[in-house]
Parts: structure tokens; sequence; C-alpha cells
């Protein structure tokens, strides 16, 4: 779609990681971090309009570049995002995932979300050792 920064990366072969018939993988423009990837179908397509080769295709990449990552920085454990059809995505009418590896702020900002996921009874998640495990 024309205007849509993230349809302009399967163009520009240089940031180019993968490229299915359907997906791709690319180095965004401006990345967060080394091993920041991005994964998106090839269609400028929201979440609801998928198809299931879209999907299939998607998985298929993002798993693909996942164990990339962990073949390059094998002591680190790269996280997948997707804000897509939020007010956080940088472009929401484009369906896309974040790979990249966390940080202090990214963590602190999921654990309200995980916590409530993991532990809506009420409980309080053992947050302090794990923060400790993580970052020493």
């Amino acid at each position: 779609m024309k205007g849509c920064g993230l349809c302009q990366g399967i163009h520009e072969e240089y940031r180019l990681v993968q490229r299915t018939e359907l997906a791709y993988a690319s180095i965004p423009r401006e990345p967060m971090r080394e091993g920041h990837l991005l994964i998106l179908p090839q269609r400028h397509v929201k979440r609801e309009g998928l198809t299931l080769a879209e999907l299939a295709q998607l998985r298929d990449v993002t798993v693909q570049m996942k164990d990339k990552l962990f073949r390059l920085y094998p002591s680190a454990s790269p996280y997948l995002y997707s804000v897509t059809d939020t007010p956080q995505a940088s472009i929401p009418e484009h369906f896309h995932y974040l790979i990249s590896f966390p940080t202090k702020r990214t963590f602190e900002q999921c654990w309200p979300i995980i916590r409530l996921l993991q532990y809506g009874n009420g409980e309080e998640p053992p947050y302090q050792n794990w923060r400790k495990w993580h970052y020493g």
C-alpha cells in the first residue's frame, strides 16, 4: 500500500533476511537493537484479514528467524511481540510481529500484563526472584 512504511520493506533488498511467497522477515529501518526483526505478510492486511496460508508462512518464517537468532546469540533469548491492532503499534493497519531481545524496560512494561494472565487469582508472582535471575 502506498505510504505504508512496512510495505516498503519488501522492496528494499538490503533489509530482507528471508522471503517466502506470502511472508517475509526484514530488519527495521531503525532497529531498536542488534537482532531486531520484523516478520510480516507481503500483503497490506490487518490481523483479521490474514488467510490460513499467510498465517502458516508467518509461523514458519517466525520459527526460522527465532532459530537463527538462537544460533547467533546463544546466551540471549529473543522475544516475539505483536502489538498490531493496538495504540502502541507503529502501523496498526499492517499486521506484523517483532522479534527482539528484551531489555529491563521491555520486561517492566510487559510484567503487569504477564502477571494478570498468569496470576489472575491475586497471587503475587515471584517477580523479584525472576528479575534478580534475569538481570543479575
